[in-house]
């Protein structure tokens, strides 16, 4: 599952490395930007594509246990309520399951990304481990369940 699937560049590879008889969930908020997805699914021929209009805060059209790794790529700073997305993503991961996100760090030089400040308090609630790596730009985390 692809949180933040933006124009659909990681969900279009992703659907390839799944093959098809795997899915993948490219979740974007962007009605315009999932519309944009489903006609490069559709004009690459990738039926194991599914997208979804709706932020990771509302991931109801998936069943429960059934994602295998989800990943947010310099999208989680957009997501309006982080404690209730992490817990959704838990909700849909399978067992062992993992949660890679990697997001740009909030600096006066971009103005646009993750505070600093947030990182100590990510939810973990559900998650059996986590590891969390920060430079001077970045955020990088993978959660377990």
């Amino acid at each position: 599952m692809d949180l933040g699937a933006g124009r659909g560049l990681y969900s279009l590879l992703s659907s390839i490395i799944v093959g098809p008889e795997g899915m993948v969930f490219a979740v974007e908020p962007d009605r315009s930007r999932a519309a944009i997805i489903t006609k490069r699914a559709f004009q690459e021929g990738l039926k194991n594509v599914r997208v979804l209009p709706t932020g990771a805060e509302s991931l109801g059209d998936i069943p429960s246990s059934t994602i295998d790794i989800t990943f947010a790529l310099n999208s989680m700073h957009h997501f309006s309520d982080k404690r209730a997305a992490f817990a959704e993503v838990n909700r849909v991961l399978k067992s062992g399951g993992k949660f890679y996100v990697r997001d740009m760090i909030k600096t006066w030089f971009n103005g646009h990304g993750t505070l600093r400040e947030e990182i100590p308090s990510l939810p973990t609630a559900g998650y059996t481990g986590k590891t969390v790596e920060v430079t001077r730009s970045t955020l990088e985390a993978t959660f377990t369940k």
